[in-house]
């Protein structure tokens, strides 16, 4: 029997070795799996429906959403990993545990619910130590979301008051129009894998971003906060949702988010009530001793970290 099976409906696919570009939905699916088997439990991730019954299982966690799986497992328990927005006073399919990626996404729910924050892998923490021996350009500032999320009006910001280069990546689900970039001052580096991505961030200055679209939690973001990078962060348009707490420099390490949901999955079984509960984290990894968060601006601006 196993003790988890991680289901996604959607069929999400990560390259073997985070080693081409891909979503960030995708690659905390995948790592989830990685390491909740380093933790010592049997874990099975289903991408869309198995063709065979894998019968009796733990803990079924429906990534996103909630399909019938009666014809191919049967759960003792089941609980849902939410990533998206669920809009307003969502109810979960049969009154569901949902964990959120944030405090933000929780409140929309009147369901019970947790946080657990998406973890940062290892590559992101080796990215740290990289950076460290290489060094950063203090002139170099970084775009890494998705196009459609912000990018027009972050080129339009960088034109009115640029500050040295600004270089642009995205995530894996699109990308600019041929020489959008260039034309306000840019450089379009491609879309690069999650490794490439993080290793790229450690060795600029700072995040420059101005989103457009809300997220319920902005894993670059993360990264970049992880990294000790300078945040120059604005919502155009909207209140910072999830975007506020994924600034914040937390452990976000494999060890700290698994451990979190191992919490979450011992309550399951042992059949506790779950009300809606504050997220668990605290203070960075020992290398990020010394960093400070600096005032922020609107609600979500910079947030101080490597300087001159």
């Amino acid at each position: 029997m196993y003790d988890v099976v991680l289901y996604d409906c959607d069929g999400a696919y990560c390259p073997p070795g985070l080693n081409a570009p891909v979503g960030g939905s995708e690659v905390e699916l995948y790592q989830l799996r990685a390491a909740l088997s380093r933790a010592g439990l049997s874990v099975l991730l289903a991408t869309r429906t198995p063709a065979l019954d894998v019968g009796p299982v733990g803990t079924l966690v429906y990534w996103r959403q909630v399909r019938d799986v009666t014809s191919w497992c049967q759960p003792a328990r089941s609980i849902v990993r939410a990533t998206d927005d669920p809009g307003d006073e969502t109810v979960q399919a049969d009154g569901l545990l949902t964990v959120c990626v944030s405090e933000w996404q929780a409140r929309k729910y009147r369901t019970p619910t947790r946080v657990v924050y998406p973890m940062l892998g290892l590559h992101v923490y080796e990215a740290a130590k990289r950076s460290r021996r290489y060094g950063i350009d203090l002139d170099r500032w970084i775009y890494a979301s998705a196009a459609n999320k912000g990018l027009q009006d972050t080129l339009e910001a960088w034109q009115r008051a640029p500050r040295g280069e600004l270089v642009v990546t995205t995530t894996g689900y699109d990308e600019p129009r041929p020489g959008q970039c260039e034309a306000y001052g840019a450089r379009w580096v491609g879309k690069v894998s999650p490794i490439e991505m993080a290793f790229l961030m450690s060795t600029c200055r700072g995040m420059y971003y101005r989103n457009r679209s809300p997220e319920t939690f902005g894993v670059t973001t993360a990264i970049a906060a992880a990294l000790g990078l300078e945040l120059d962060i604005e919502c155009v348009g909207h209140d910072a949702w999830g975007l506020a707490e994924s600034r914040q420099v937390r452990d976000l390490s494999e060890a700290t988010i698994v451990q979190r949901g191992l919490e979450v999955l011992k309550c399951c079984l042992k059949g506790s009530t779950i009300t809606s509960g504050r997220a668990w984290s605290k203070c960075g990894p020992s290398w990020m001793s010394g960093r400070t968060l600096a005032a922020s601006r609107c609600g979500l601006a910079r947030c101080g970290g490597r300087g001159r």
